[in-house]
């Protein structure tokens, strides 16, 4: 006895219910797609996409249809969040950026300030004031003015204050 001929319990053949392992499915000379629909069953030509009327399949399940779309969202977010943390990322450096130079303007003012103290501070008429009047000091007289290694006139040179 062949398969086909085979009836069971409830009394159809395995052609009538959908074919058995290995044998096709539907009427004997009919081609039939992977989902079980013929091509004329469906009023369609070779070639077209067979499904349920209505319906478009693409061979992929609705499982794995269902699965695709969960990590395409789940993709989406994910590049959705990590847009925004680049984002504020951004902007906190941005004020970092600018109170960086809000101090270095601050410095530079101060360091002008400071050069500038310093040449009033380095000003021979007022070195020359606060050594007479604060400490009491004068010019040395030509008999205060020893030579070291060098001829008298050049001590002369150094004590009226024209040394070169």
């Amino acid at each position: 006895m062949k398969r086909s001929e085979m009836t069971s319990e409830v009394g159809f053949t395995p052609a009538e219910r959908g074919g058995v392992r290995g044998e096709p499915q539907g009427p004997p000379g009919v081609m039939t797609s992977e989902v079980g629909f013929t091509p004329a069953g469906r009023g369609g030509v070779r070639g077209e996409p067979q499904g349920p009327p209505g319906v478009m399949t693409s061979g992929i399940s609705s499982r794995g249809f269902l699965f695709l779309w969960t990590v395409a969202v789940a993709a989406a977010t994910a590049a959705f969040v990590l847009h925004l943390g680049l984002r504020l990322r951004v902007i906190e450096l941005g004020y970092a950026l600018s109170e960086g130079r809000a101090v270095q303007i601050k410095l530079l003012e101060r360091r002008r300030e400071l050069q500038l103290e310093a040449a009033s501070l380095r000003e021979p008429s007022r070195i020359d004031s606060i050594a007479r009047q604060a400490l009491q000091m004068d010019v040395p007289g030509y008999d205060r003015i020893i030579p070291v290694g060098g001829s008298r006139s050049s001590a002369l040179r150094a004590a009226s204050g024209r040394m070169r």
